[in-house]
């Protein structure tokens, strides 16, 4: 691919991509899962990870690298037959046997791939602690410090409410129990959502002439309570920053530059092997499924939004608070 992979621009580029293009390849590689799995029979790919992310000359994101996938129903002989395989860091910690397989298995490795777009942080780094990037990150959006996890390459954008709505998003993802995890379908329509709001003209014109809406000493707090509903706290924002390990013993199986610094990253390599399947290519970008979002859960998230209204005699901007139920 003219512009090499995703591993390589969040990795080893003098010039990591931008905030709202970050978002249109997370929309796109969801759109690529959300593809494979409501084929028929679905395809479980198994080994999705930035390496396995390929970026075209229109710098669309494409899936590819297939030698792990599955295809048929998680009943089918093959498959229930077949070992578990995939990377190391990206790997489905509930995919321990044959029979664990689901397609849940891939929204966990793409989860992991989200909080990995959002930081900038190898899925596992051994120079920092804890080196798993999903221990790392999950404990600090629960805990409402979202700005902790953000890529310190990069500014916040203007309406960075859109980084928090990606950041829970990733956390759903993610958890350990895969019956709690979405579906991929859900996550296109909320990335869906967080793009179009991060690409809205109006967003960009509202922050250059009033500066962010923000609420300084709040953050907004995302705590799990049981299989069926979670909430969102409102609670003063702490403080918790990288905590580099300077003792441990690193294998240098490359180099990534950001800015001016030089660290070594490590690149895991997919555990198991299955010979290709075949698979017509298809295209990320163009995929326009509009699908009528559906809110599940009690998830009650509590943002900064601005709406405009006019007095008798000029026009002013007024912010106020909206509580959004998903």
């Amino acid at each position: 691919m003219p512009n090499g992979s995703l591993y390589e621009l969040l990795h080893s580029h003098s010039k990591p991509p931008n905030w709202t293009r970050r978002v249109r390849f997370a929309l796109q590689i969801a759109r690529g899962v959300h593809f494979l799995h409501s084929s028929n029979p679905p395809v479980i790919h198994r080994d999705i990870k930035s390496s396995n992310i390929l970026i075209d000359g229109n710098f669309s994101a494409r899936l590819g690298d297939f030698g792990l996938s599955l295809r048929g129903h998680v009943e089918d002989v093959v498959v229930k037959s077949t070992p578990p395989a995939g990377t190391l860091g990206y790997l489905d910690p509930a995919y321990l046997a044959p029979s664990d397989l689901s397609t849940k298995s891939d929204v966990f490795s793409f989860g992991i791939l989200l909080l990995e777009i959002i930081s900038g942080r190898n899925a596992i780094d051994v120079n920092y602690s804890p080196p798993s990037v999903v221990d790392w990150a999950v404990p600090l959006i629960k805990s409402g410090e979202y700005t902790e996890i953000y890529d310190p390459r990069l500014t916040s954008p203007e309406d960075d409410g859109t980084l928090r709505q990606l950041a829970v998003v990733a956390a759903r993802c993610v958890r350990k129990t895969a019956a709690k995890r979405p579906a991929m379908a859900e996550v296109v329509e909320w990335l869906k959502l967080v793009y179009k709001r991060m690409s809205s003209p109006i967003w960009n014109n509202i922050g250059r002439r009033v500066g962010r809406v923000r609420e300084s000493t709040r953050v907004v707090k995302y705590e799990p309570l049981d299989e069926s509903m979670e909430i969102v706290k409102i609670s003063r924002m702490g403080s918790r920053r990288n905590r580099k390990v300077s003792n441990v013993t690193t294998t240098e199986l490359g180099s990534a530059v950001i800015g001016q610094k030089v660290k070594p990253v490590i690149r895991s390599k997919s555990i198991g092997s299955l010979g290709e399947i075949a698979s017509e290519p298809f295209d990320l970008a163009n995929n326009n499924n509009n699908q009528t979002v559906r809110r599940k859960g009690g998830l009650a998230v509590k943002m900064p939004t601005v709406r405009l209204s006019k007095s008798r005699s000029m026009g002013m901007i007024q912010s106020s608070t909206r509580l959004m139920h998903k």
